[in-house]
């Protein structure tokens, strides 16, 4: 495998992990909030 390929499967699956990430915390804060009310 190249370099290359190596860091774009890196950026990519850094990218997928923010977005898990993010949408986990929203889904987090929407509970929370639903509950708080």
């Amino acid at each position: 495998m190249s370099n290359k390929l190596i860091k774009i499967i890196v950026i990519a699956l850094a990218v997928i992990g923010l977005i898990a990430v993010f949408a986990f915390l929203g889904m987090g804060a929407m509970m929370f909030w639903m509950m708080g009310t």
